[in-house]
């Protein structure tokens, strides 16, 4: 991904993308989902015809394999639900994920590091790979302007290295340090068409756009409103051949383009079966499925046949519906519905299909589970202000504002707030009733799952 740093120009543009909000489309695709099915089963089929004995998967057929073409391998066997440590994927002993532990080739790039953490994590592993913690190994290359990147490798202003980093650390669940920081980097990397290079000064092309889409989603961005993305879908709109397809510049519409376009739409919430994205009546989906061959796997480019089993998995995944990384769900990400799970005498949380961490967990007291107010309540919309001479709490939500004492009782509050660990703790219940959210608690777990 190539491109400059001028971040801030883009109101500029906002009138011009409102008539690209492309965002959420419910019209039907093109090619029906029996036909994606029947695609992305031939392409399993092709993939476990190309394992090898060692549990590892080579480019093409007949040769050795190795750690790039089975990481890619996993990924999409498993955006496709397959079970890598089933039987029919083990080979004299070995899975694909054995394989790629077995680390037969040394990592050097933060993409090499970011490719195998999200295959690790993709297929049930853990960080650890060759006595190495990925997931800290690629933390420690951020820098002080939220960047990742390799700076004695020279990979500054490398936009591909800082975006695959955060997907990976995503992967592994990891909350991305410096958020605001390494979303305000990637976006000032954008250019002016509203696309992303793979470096910085470099022009756009549509790979890295869907890429970075997905990396925006990630880190916040939320796509019903994100200014960067609404640039990036119509950059990536008016790129769009008559064929419904797409190409790298200069190059013809190929399966690799195609698919990372798929997945940044996708992880954006927008369909790429919709009338919006169709051209000529061919679409992003049934243009991919064009590539595919009679023996399940898919060409670079309708002429040429070049590294098979990676085609295959880009594909398979976008077929599926899945960007990377394929362990998360971005329905939850970027839909409309909020989702906050927590647990009683945990600080880890889980918003939106994403880890996240509080000051304080939650407590029970007098049989009643108590819950950090600000940390939910701001995900619902609500405001505060601490009034310290007299221990309340203001809440405003809906244009009323809430007035909770710390320590009393009320008749709608039969177990009071309470201040632990400069934290205010309040019933699950007076979340429910005064943000209108929907509030489970499942006692087995003793996890809470809030909801609106």
């Amino acid at each position: 991904m190539r491109r400059s740093l001028s971040g801030l120009l883009w109101l500029c543009g906002a009138v011009f993308l409102c008539l690209f909000f492309f965002i959420y489309s419910p019209v039907s695709a093109y090619a029906s989902e029996k036909v994606y099915e029947e695609a992305i089963t031939n392409g399993i089929q092709y993939l476990s015809g190309m394992q090898n004995g060692d549990g590892g998967f080579a480019s093409d057929k007949g040769r050795t394999s190795s750690q790039v073409s089975t990481a890619w391998a996993i990924m999409a066997l498993r955006a496709a639900g397959e079970d890598i440590t089933a039987e029919k994927w083990v080979k004299n002993g070995h899975s694909p994920l054995e394989y790629l532990k077995s680390g037969n080739s040394s990592l050097d790039a933060t993409t090499d590091y970011a490719r195998t953490l999200l295959a690790l994590m993709a297929g049930g592993g853990s960080p650890n790979y060759q006595g190495i913690n990925l997931a800290e190994k690629i933390l420690s290359f951020q820098q002080a302007n939220g960047e990742f990147a390799q700076l004695d490798k020279g990979e500054k202003d490398l936009i591909n290295a800082h975006i695959w980093a955060i997907l990976a650390l995503s992967s592994a669940g990891i909350e991305i340090p410096q958020k605001d920081k390494a979303a305000a980097w990637l976006i000032s990397c954008q250019n002016e068409d509203g696309g992303f290079g793979w470096v910085v000064g470099e022009s756009s092309d549509p790979d890295d756009t869907g890429v970075a889409v997905t990396a925006l989603v990630l880190l916040g961005e939320n796509p019903h409103i994100s200014l960067p993305i609404q640039k990036a879908l119509a950059y990536l709109h008016k790129q769009q051949g008559v064929d419904g397809g797409f190409k790298w510049t200069g190059q013809k519409s190929n399966t690799a383009t195609d698919s990372w376009v798929i997945q940044g739409l996708v992880a954006a919430g927008a369909y790429p079966g919709a009338e919006k994205w169709q051209r000529e009546g061919n679409s992003p989906f049934s243009h991919l499925l064009s590539f595919q061959n009679t023996d399940g796997s898919f060409n670079w480019t309708s002429e040429v046949r070049s590294s098979p089993v990676l085609m295959t998995s880009y594909a398979i995944m976008a077929l599926c519906k899945k960007p990377l990384p394929v362990n998360m769900d971005f329905a939850q990400i970027s839909g409309n519905t909020l989702h906050i799970s927590l647990k009683v005498g945990s600080k880890e949380t889980i918003v939106n299909g994403r880890i996240k961490f509080l000051d304080t967990p939650p407590v029970i007291v007098n049989n009643r589970t108590l819950i950090p107010l600000r940390f939910v309540g701001e995900y619902l919309g609500a405001t505060f202000l601490w009034i310290p001479e007299s221990s309340r709490v203001d809440m405003t939500y809906g244009g009323k504002i809430f007035s909770l004492f710390i320590g009393q009782t009320s008749p709608e509050l039969d177990t009071p707030a309470i201040i632990e660990g400069g934290r205010t703790l309040v019933p699950l219940r007076y979340i429910a009733e005064r943000l209108g959210a929907t509030v489970n608690w499942n006692e087995k777990e003793r996890r809470i799952d809030i909801a609106r």
